[in-house]
């Protein structure tokens, strides 16, 4: 949380935020305004209070989506670029992977740069973007990188207890080969370079997180 509140004050806020919200940043005073809302309506309408939730559960779970970009010039200089939507019926405050170095972007000239989207909470809390870059870096190509990256990813909110949400990434080396990988059917991105026109690659999963 971030934000010039003490929020130590508010210990149960902390637990609100993570366990009910599934927020990882949150910034500004609107989520403590909604956190009392929200326990004072459970205090005596907690019947009501779950047929809201159900419904929230639902309508959250309609579309939304990231645009990310990784380019090279002639010269080697490399660039990304991210813009989203944000989650549907996100908290006031929330803030996801799109504007987080290492999450939903990362780049380095003469390495390569990597773009994440799907949900924000789980690409932030494994550094999708930056631990892609970094396995270029160590040799692999932009497919294994971006392959291993999404799988890991995909079972380490496994092992933690978690169910994967929609986990995607482009990457591009500094050569100027790329690759993508997701854990969800019906992901694509569009490509093109010098000699090759624009083209829409579909991706297939690398693990299904609905099979």
């Amino acid at each position: 949380v971030i934000d010039m509140i003490d929020f130590c004050a508010f210990p149960k806020l902390w637990m609100w935020i993570f366990n009910v919200a599934d927020a990882c940043v949150c910034v500004g005073a609107g989520i403590l305004f909604v956190w009392l809302i929200v326990s004072i309506i459970q205090e005596g309408k907690k019947e009501k209070t779950e047929k809201a939730r159900k419904a929230w559960e639902e309508k959250k779970q309609e579309g939304h989506d990231t645009i990310g970009a990784i380019a090279l010039d002639t010269h080697g200089s490399m660039a990304v670029a991210t813009s989203t939507s944000g989650a549907n019926m996100k908290v006031p405050g929330r803030v996801g992977d799109t504007p987080i170095i290492g999450s939903g972007f990362y780049v380095e000239s003469g390495v390569g740069g990597a773009v994440a989207t799907g949900l924000g909470e789980d690409i932030m809390r494994t550094c999708c973007s930056f631990r892609t870059v970094e396995l270029m870096r160590a040799g692999l190509s932009p497919q294994e990188a971006v392959e291993k990256v999404v799988l890991s990813a995909h079972e380490a909110i496994l092992r933690h207890g978690g169910k994967p949400e929609h986990i995607a990434l482009v990457c591009m080396n500094a050569e100027g080969a790329w690759g993508a990988a997701c854990n969800h059917q019906a992901f694509t991105y569009a490509c093109a370079a010098s000699g090759c026109p624009p083209k829409v690659v579909e991706v297939a999963p690398v693990i299904d997180k609905d099979a």
